[in-house]
């Protein structure tokens, strides 16, 4: 009985595994590739939230994290009725989507347990963001002139790159 436990935890956490899991990502890396411009479209749109309502925004994201948590750990431990190339491949080992469930689960209260512990310092930092978007409103020069001053300087590094360019090709 100790040698079927022994075996099956190697066999959950062997190269076998980690190979199976991110295969498809060595395979076609054109997929990571476009991951990239959604989780920056995703932050985008998320800093974009958090200025403009920014208090609800944080609840929000704290309640779809310990929710996240849940769900995929109570999706993690819901039993497969036939094991096929299409299951996922965590569900695929028994013993590994259990122990990765239980990981869910406690993260999913710590995250719980953090909220409730730091509620004021939540509330005082939306007060503190929402004061900076005044101020902002106030200053918009603040955000645009750097960046004006950027284009600008780039513009000239160009003017200037191209045009050396041109002196080196009459030589």
């Amino acid at each position: 009985m100790a040698e079927t436990i022994k075996e099956r935890v190697l066999e959950a956490i062997s190269a076998h595994f980690v190979e199976e899991l991110f295969g498809s990502i060595l395979k076609d890396w054109s997929l990571a590739l476009l991951v990239i411009p959604i989780a920056a479209l995703i932050s985008l749109i998320s800093v974009i939230l958090i200025r403009v309502i920014a208090g609800y925004v944080i609840y929000l994201f704290y309640a779809f994290i310990i929710l996240a948590f849940l769900g995929f750990g109570i999706y993690l431990v819901l039993p497969v009725d036939k094991r096929d190339d299409k299951t996922f491949i965590l569900k695929q080992n028994q013993a590994v989507a259990i122990s990765i469930s239980v990981i869910c689960f406690i993260l999913s209260i710590a995250m719980l347990f953090l909220f409730i512990s730091f509620r004021d310092k939540i509330r005082q930092t939306v007060e503190l963001i929402d004061k900076a978007n005044a101020f902002f409103k106030n200053h918009y020069t603040i955000i645009v002139l750097p960046l004006l001053l950027t284009l600008c300087l780039v513009i000239f590094i160009l003017f200037w790159f191209f045009l050396a360019l041109s002196f080196f090709s009459l030589a």
